[in-house]
């Protein structure tokens, strides 16, 4: 059963060397602005964190800040990171793939790139960690793609919720009420933390 995460389990983990060493060397080489603010790498690496995530899974690559803020989460135990993305690779983030590559490396997790479609994707579960940032009028399909691959206790985590109305809409209107009930679970609406007064990562815990 899907339940909602309470925002107080979310404290900030930001003076771990881990995000010291890796996450914040990668924010001053790349445009943070693209993702919005160091409070979106903060969230991702908190998320990882509180679920003691070992194998992670993300739908939409992007600029890869997603990326290097999960590969910081899983340093300490090491793990597995799946990054699905159609778009990927290319003269505008073809060294932001280098970089996240070599820090996976670096810190003993195993790095898997998917240029694909999430839809088409035969999952590798027990995931501890899913997250979707892909195309916002394919949140609900990625969504119910993922949530069974998702271990108990883990954390599914979709990015765009407030700015971006597809993904508010699906989330309020489909993931949260119609589907669910109709899948089974009780309806439970998440918890949305915040990392802009536009935009937050919602958050389900299995």
């Amino acid at each position: 059963m899907l339940t909602s995460v309470s925002s107080d389990t979310h404290t900030s983990q930001l003076s771990s060397g881990a995000f010291d060493e890796i996450v914040l060397p990668y924010a001053e080489e790349f445009d943070l602005s693209t993702v919005g603010n160091l409070t979106y790498c903060q969230n991702l690496y908190d998320f990882a964190k509180e679920c003691k995530a070992i194998n992670i899974i993300e739908c939409g690559f992007g600029w890869g800040f997603s990326a290097i803020s999960f590969i910081a989460a899983m340093s300490e135990r090491g793990g597995k990171l799946t990054s699905i993305d159609p778009m990927c690779f290319g003269i505008k983030n073809d060294k932001n793939m280098a970089w996240v590559q070599k820090e996976a490396k670096n810190n003993n997790i195993e790095y898997e790139f998917v240029k694909s479609f999430s839809r088409f994707y035969r999952p590798k579960p027990p995931y501890c960690l899913a997250y979707i940032d892909s195309d916002p009028y394919e949140v609900a399909v990625d969504f119910f793609h993922l949530v069974h691959t998702v271990r108990e206790g883990g954390l599914i985590v979709i990015d765009g919720y407030g700015r971006q109305p597809p993904i508010k809409q699906a989330i309020d209107q489909v993931i949260t009420y119609e589907a669910f009930t109709r899948f089974g679970y009780e309806p439970h609406r998440c918890t949305q933390k915040w990392y802009s007064k536009e935009i937050a990562h919602a958050v389900f815990q299995v």
